[in-house]
């Protein structure tokens, strides 16, 4: 297995490139995952069949040989999915998974939300644009971070709002208001990032919407359109 049990030196991390984000390697074919299986073996297994080079400290590595998979049945996971199925395990068990290494060959960390962090050893989010989304969809256990535009919403008053509702991590999930620029930040795991910018774009169009019904004469096509 490819598992290492610490690192502590970690490669300063730089900020990709807005062409593209790093792709894992894919296994050659289907995977399938024993329904006892922990998660350590899940995840070993995974490594070993892509080559894939992975780090776990000692709290992760207490969680993974601890935790079953969860899953009812043996299941048998497609090869182009093994990595956002994996990564949907680890998600669900309190783990979450980062660059080290960006650049070829890529060091892929993964840790337990539950574990101490120093500022050294915390994981650094992958950086990205709201058109590379698709990737965080992929990838739901990455922590990322984005920047998301809403130049029809109050952005300061949906932040406090959405703070009042939203159970959030401050070590890792976090919502913030971009200075004076109508943009919130957004950091968090791959899935919760695909979901909040989705909610947030929504919140955005029905502002659009319900702004324009506010101007528009009445009887009027955008009139209209606003009132459906």
């Amino acid at each position: 297995m490819l598992l290492l049990p610490l690192l502590t030196a970690l490669v300063p991390f730089h900020a990709p490139s807005s062409t593209g984000l790093p792709e894992l390697p894919a296994p050659k074919a289907s995977i399938t995952i024993a329904a006892d299986a922990k998660l350590i073996e899940v995840l070993g297994a995974l490594a070993d069949q892509t080559g894939q080079a992975l780090v776990v400290d000692r709290d992760t590595r207490a969680l993974l040989e601890t935790s079953e998979t969860g899953l009812l049945r043996d299941t048998k996971v497609p090869a182009e999915l093994a990595w956002t199925y994996v990564e949907s395990l680890l998600a669900f068990h309190g783990a979450i998974c980062s660059f080290e290494v960006r650049e070829a060959p890529t060091l892929v960390a993964v840790r337990s939300r539950a574990g101490q962090r120093t500022p050294a050893s915390a994981p650094v989010p992958l950086f990205a644009d709201v058109a590379q989304l698709a990737w965080f969809e992929r990838h739901p256990a990455f922590l990322g971070r984005v920047s998301l535009e809403l130049p029809n919403t109050d952005v300061r008053q949906l932040v406090n709002s959405l703070r009042a509702v939203q159970s959030q991590n401050s070590a890792y999930d976090t919502l913030i208001n971009a200075g004076q620029a109508n943009a919130i930040v957004i950091t968090g795991s791959g899935a919760q990032i695909a979901q909040t910018v989705e909610l947030l774009q929504l919140v955005d169009r029905q502002g659009k919407a319900a702004a324009g019904a506010a101007v528009a004469p009445q009887g009027t096509p955008a009139a209209a359109e606003g009132a459906k």
